[in-house]
């Protein structure tokens, strides 16, 4: 009889687990302060594509910031070929950041400095080779999606 009960508390629990992590979380609007909190803030850009093309590439950039230290990821993620994927360390400074990118494309490792400002909900990241195509302006998302 102990066992039936049990087992019956066990199985109800994990459907409500279950059913719990399922339900996706309601969008909460995120804005970045003039001054940055200790948080993660999480950006996004996907360029426009021709209407015909359900190809779409994906630029995404998640920061951790603890204290005065950023730490996070920039990555492209292109439709076709190869991507770029990194990690960025550095600092906060002011109402931006000063970070360096360790990234991997087409195979080769390279590092770029990076500056990064918040203004209106996006993120203005410039700096690193030109060619590379590393300046970007994301917006900021939930970090759920």
């Amino acid at each position: 009889m102990r066992y039936r009960k049990f087992l019956w508390i066990l199985v109800t629990g994990l459907l409500a687990g279950y059913s719990a992590c399922k339900e996706k979380p309601e969008m909460q609007e995120v804005t970045i302060p003039p001054a940055i909190h200790e948080a993660n803030y999480c950006f996004r850009f996907v360029p426009a594509q021709p209407a015909e093309s359900s190809r779409k590439d994906d630029l995404r950039m998640s920061l951790t910031v603890i204290g005065d230290s950023v730490v996070g990821s920039y990555n492209w993620l292109p439709s076709e070929k190869d991507g770029r994927r990194g990690i960025l360390r550095g600092t906060k400074k002011d109402s931006g950041m000063i970070l360096t990118y360790f990234f991997m494309q087409e195979g080769s490792y390279d590092t770029a400095e990076l500056n990064v400002v918040f203004k209106e909900g996006k993120a203005i990241v410039e700096g690193g080779d030109p060619s590379l195509g590393l300046s970007a302006v994301l917006t900021q998302v939930s970090c759920l999606e």
